[in-house]
């Protein structure tokens, strides 16, 4: 299994190429990590696998720049698109170059399936928190329709492939159970990703996703097939998508 670095040093331009073709493709997503994380104003908000700071601008939007918004990604490549206003650090997840109790909340949304190992990862956020900092985890969840189209399709299309540890329900609240957490919560967050036309929701797949071993229509039909196409108005389309949320609040002591 290639870890997160190697993947996104190698795909993660055409990411962000992604979100510049269609940057409201992922809107009703960030509308669900936005209710979980409950973001305000003054805080200081850590987003660890950051990537292009899809994440960082929604909540910037929401609670204005009266914020501290820290982007923790691994990928320097990935992280070039992060506008340069954000503080960005380039480090692994597991060991970031921050002080203990300095977050108010700690997000992280779709990498986790890329962590086979995540003891390191939790362990590490935890100490970023402070005393009632939140906790917000989102992630692809194993028995969605998701999880086969990124396990199977994309692992098929995307050179070194996707070998994606998706979440159990249940699992994240096991692990922080033990850490000392509280007020845990998890839920199924179901949506769409929503496109113009055709065209671009193909365009803006193999290029999230990495698929440049697949042509146009390989994609086209591996979404129809592991996730179904809904047709819009004026030649919209849109596809489900779902990510497994989950939050928690940091014991005082």
């Amino acid at each position: 299994m290639m870890r997160y670095q190697e993947i996104f040093d190698q795909r993660g331009e055409l990411y962000n190429q992604a979100h510049i073709l269609a940057p409201y493709a992922r809107k009703f997503e960030g509308q669900a990590m936005l209710k979980w994380l409950e973001p305000q104003q003054g805080q200081t908000i850590i987003v660890t696998a950051a990537g292009g700071g899809f994440d960082a601008k929604l909540i910037e939007e929401l609670i204005g720049t009266d914020s501290r918004i820290v982007c923790v990604e691994p990928s320097k490549q990935f992280a070039s698109f992060i506008p340069e206003h954000f503080d960005v650090i380039n480090s692994a997840l597991d060991d970031i170059c921050l002080p203990d109790g300095c977050a108010d909340a700690v997000l992280n949304l779709a990498a986790l399936h890329h962590i086979p190992d995540r003891t390191q990862v939790f362990d590490e956020w935890t100490r970023l928190l402070k005393p009632g900092g939140r906790m917000v985890l989102g992630d692809v969840d194993i028995d969605e329709a998701n999880a086969g189209f990124l396990n199977i399709a994309v692992n098929k299309f995307t050179p070194g492939g996707h070998d994606g540890i998706f979440l159990d329900a249940g699992e994240l609240t096991t692990e922080f159970e033990k850490r000392k957490f509280s007020a845990l919560k998890e839920g199924l967050e179901s949506y769409t990703w929503a496109f113009d036309n055709e065209e671009i929701m193909v365009q803006f797949s193999r290029l999230l996703f990495g698929m440049v071993k697949g042509s146009r229509g390989d994609v086209a039909n591996a979404i129809r097939k592991h996730l179904g196409v809904t047709l819009g108005e004026a030649g919209s389309t849109s596809y489900p998508w779902s990510l497994r949320f989950f939050s928690a609040v940091k014991d005082e002591c």
